[in-house]
């Protein structure tokens, strides 16, 4: 059985850190996850959960040195697979060096991202940017695999860069399942409605255009509340337009938090405003499996995920009008009783997105890859 060494920059809570989490936790197949440039909460959680954790991480400095490379390719010598995880240019220069030190090693890389030149490419210093673009182009050549997290994921590396598609599959993001009863819902002309945003707070995820659609509906007589969970730079901007649009009593900050279920559980619609190309978008899967409809642009994986009328509303028009004409078609399904039907194809949907379903198929990649099925490579192990 394949032994893997995942890379990852830094153990806060994120999507990719939780999904490594939760394979770590599962996975038959031995992981050791290597936190290069800092720790944090799933870190410390990992830790506790006796998985098989390293951390390279210096206080205070997020440089790459001597001594960091000599333990990642000492620790690479005692695995089979080397997978990153993040395409950002310190982990991909470290890949990039694993590569020419542990020959006898396959890589893997993980798209967890859509790729776009103008997100990617964005250091003041040209010369970096070439620099990063030049990582990217040579290790996606020279690895063994290639792994994205969605079609729409593929189809935006491979409209830009060149490689060989035999070594590229699709496995999506998964999350645990816990297959429990669903609750009956209860929304009416006189309770207030629901809605909630999980996920980082950047400009790019679009939760400006959803406060803009709370606003607009609340002036329209709309009883509607907004809780947003998450962290980021943008945060303060966020605030600032509640507080001026006089929502601070509608729109409620919760910050990073780790147990997310009890949003979902208050929750009578999941928006993710993301205005990216958006991958997958994992929370709102997480919001499939509690039952929690969700409504998306149509961007990026978002359409692999929620199928419009189905299981949530896809809102064609990147707009807050859009936005506001999904949310009206959310709570119309509600008030005419199809909501138990949206709420069903949810959970199937996320049985569909499960962890377990991931690992299986992150398990026959490995052991295809060690096999040598779809690739030329004949590498051997000490």
């Amino acid at each position: 059985m394949a032994k893997i060494l995942n890379l990852l920059y830094a153990g806060e809570i994120g999507g990719i850190e939780v999904l490594c989490e939760n394979i770590g936790l599962r996975a038959e197949y031995p992981n050791t996850f290597c936190f290069i440039f800092g720790e944090g909460k799933i870190y410390d959680e990992m830790i506790a959960k006796h998985l098989n954790v390293i951390s390279l991480a210096e206080q205070g400095k997020k440089k790459l040195t001597l001594r960091k490379i000599r333990e990642l390719a000492e620790e690479a010598e005692k695995n089979d697979i080397i997978v990153t995880h993040h395409a950002n240019i310190s982990l991909q220069l470290v890949y990039f060096l694993l590569r020419h030190i542990a020959r006898n090693r396959y890589f893997v890389m993980v798209a967890h991202s859509c790729f776009d030149k103008g997100v990617y490419f964005t250091y003041s210093d040209r010369w970096k940017n070439r620099l990063f673009e030049w990582l990217l182009k040579s290790n996606l050549k020279n690895s063994d695999g290639i792994l994205f997290v969605s079609e729409a994921g593929r189809q935006s590396y491979t409209q830009y860069f060149n490689f060989d598609m035999r070594k590229t599959r699709v496995i999506y993001n998964g999350v645990p399942i816990r297959n429990r009863p669903l609750e009956p819902p209860i929304v009416s002309k006189n309770t207030v409605f629901h809605l909630l945003y999980i996920g980082r707070l950047v400009e790019g995820k679009g939760v400006q255009v959803l406060i803009d659609a709370i606003r607009q509906m609340v002036d329209q007589g709309e009883d509607i509340m907004l809780t947003i969970v998450g962290e980021g730079g943008y945060r303060n901007n966020l605030e600032k337009q509640v507080k001026e649009d006089g929502l601070s009593k509608r729109i409620l900050f919760e910050g990073p938090q780790r147990n997310i279920r009890k949003y979902f559980e208050q929750a009578d619609g999941f928006v993710y405003p993301s205005i990216l190309q958006e991958v997958f978008g994992i929370s709102i899967v997480e919001a499939m499996e509690a039952g929690v409809p969700c409504i998306g642009f149509r961007v990026g994986g978002i359409p692999e995920i929620i199928k419009d009328g189905v299981n949530g509303f896809i809102a064609e028009d990147i707009s807050v009008q859009g936005l506001i004409y999904a949310i009206s078609k959310l709570q119309k399904a509600y008030r005419c009783g199809e909501i138990i039907q949206i709420r069903e194809a949810c959970v199937k949907t996320a049985n569909k997105f499960s962890i377990n379903n991931t690992i299986i198929e992150l398990t026959q990649f490995y052991d295809e890859l060690i096999k040598g099925i779809n690739n030329d490579t004949n590498k051997k192990f000490n």
